[in-house]
């Protein structure tokens, strides 16, 4: 049985990064690359690999794609209102 390899803890953080950043839940609740609703079991693998070293997740600005419904920021990054009315309202 050939001996067990292990990556460095700053490898492994990294990876998960990138994986979450490649399969972000869309607005549409469906993952960027995989089209699977919510977020994908990459995502999740990668969402418990941080948690499980006490990392947070970050976040790339405007990742979800929002925009591409017709939403925009109203006051800043997190808060969206739609295009058609400054309440929020159609």
């Amino acid at each position: 049985m050939p001996a067990a390899t292990f990556r460095p803890t700053a490898e492994v953080i990294a990876e998960a990064h990138r994986q979450l950043a490649e399969h972000v839940t869309l607005w549409t609740q469906l993952c960027a690359a995989c089209g699977v609703e919510g977020p994908c079991a990459v995502a999740q693998d990668a969402m418990r690999t941080l948690a499980l070293r006490g990392e947070l997740p970050r976040r790339a600005p405007q990742a979800t794609r929002a925009y591409l419904a017709g939403l925009r920021p109203l006051s800043g990054p997190s808060v969206w209102a739609a295009a058609a009315g400054e309440d929020g309202a159609a």
